[in-house]
C-alpha cells in the first residue's frame, strides 16, 4: 500500500527513520493493516508518540518501547504564539467558541445555545459550512479566536491543547460521526493535566467557566 508506505517514511533508510510525538489516534490496528503496520513500526530508529494508548499497541505489536511525549504545539507558551495571533473581523468581545471536526446534531448545537443563554455569551462557530463568515481564517486567526474566547467547546485534540495552554475554560466532547472513536490521544492529554473533569458527561453547564489550571501549568512547565 503506497499511502502506508509514505507514512512510516518508506522513501527514506531505516537507520534515518525517527517519530516524534505521532499520533496512532485508536487502540486498534484493523487485521487487514497489521502486518504494514508492525513492518512500518520496525523501520524507525526511535520512536515517541502523543497517548499513551499508542505506545502499548506498539508494545503489544512489535515488542517496542515507545516514549509518550506532549503534542509539539505545548512546547511553546502563549505568549509566543501570540506573536503571530491576529484578530479576524467580526469577531465578537465576548463569546463561545464551537469547534467540532464532527458533525454538530440538533441537540448538540441546542445545547451549546443554553450554555450561551446561561453564561450570556455569543456564539462563534469555526469548521461548520460555507455560510459561516469565519469558516475561512488562517492559522493567525484560529489562534487568535482560541486565545481570546471565555470558552472552547469541541471534539478536537488540538482544540483541547490550545484550550490548556491559554488557560481557556473548556468542555470536550465526543465526536458524533464515527463509529469507532478516535479518543486515546485526548484522553492521554486530559489524564496528563489532571483536566479529565473537563469531559462534558463531568461538567454542569452552570459551572462551565470555572476551571483551575494550576496544576496543568506545574506539568505544562515541568
Amino acid at each position: 500500500n503506497r499511502h502506508l508506505s509514505y507514512t512510516f517514511l518508506g522513501f527514506a533508510p531505516e537507520n534515518k527513520r525517527i517519530s516524534f510525538a505521532a499520533s496512532i489516534g485508536i487502540s486498534k490496528i484493523s487485521d487487514q493493516y497489521i502486518d504494514e503496520f508492525v513492518k512500518g513500526v520496525r523501520g524507525f530508529k526511535n520512536i515517541s508518540v502523543r497517548e499513551h494508548e499508542g505506545a502499548d499497541l506498539i508494545k503489544e505489536l512489535t515488542g517496542r518501547e515507545a516514549t509518550v511525549l506532549l503534542d509539539p504545539t505545548m512546547l511553546i507558551d502563549k505568549e509566543e504564539w501570540s506573536k503571530i495571533m491576529k484578530k479576524p473581523k467580526g469577531l465578537p468581545e465576548k463569546y463561545i467558541l464551537c469547534y467540532f471536526l464532527g458533525n454538530i446534531s440538533a441537540q448538540r448545537k441546542k445545547e451549546l445555545d443554553s450554555i450561551s443563554q446561561i453564561h450570556n455569551l455569543g456564539i462563534v462557530y469555526l469548521n461548520t459550512d460555507d455560510s459561516n463568515e469565519f469558516q475561512s481564517v488562517g492559522p493567525r486567526e484560529f489562534l487568535y479566536m482560541l486565545a481570546h474566547a471565555d470558552l472552547i467547546c469541541t471534539d478536537s485534540f488540538h482544540g483541547s491543547a490550545f484550550s490548556i495552554n491559554f488557560q481557556v475554560p473548556f468542555i470536550v466532547y465526543d465526536r458524533e460521526d464515527r463509529a469507532e472513536k478516535m479518543n486515546s490521544r485526548l484522553n492521554t492529554l486530559l489524564k496528563k493535566f489532571e483536566l479529565e473533569n473537563r469531559k462534558r458527561e463531568n461538567i454542569e453547564l452552570k459551572n462551565a467557566l470555572d476551571i483551575d489550571y494550576s496544576k496543568s501549568q506545574k506539568v505544562l512547565l515541568n
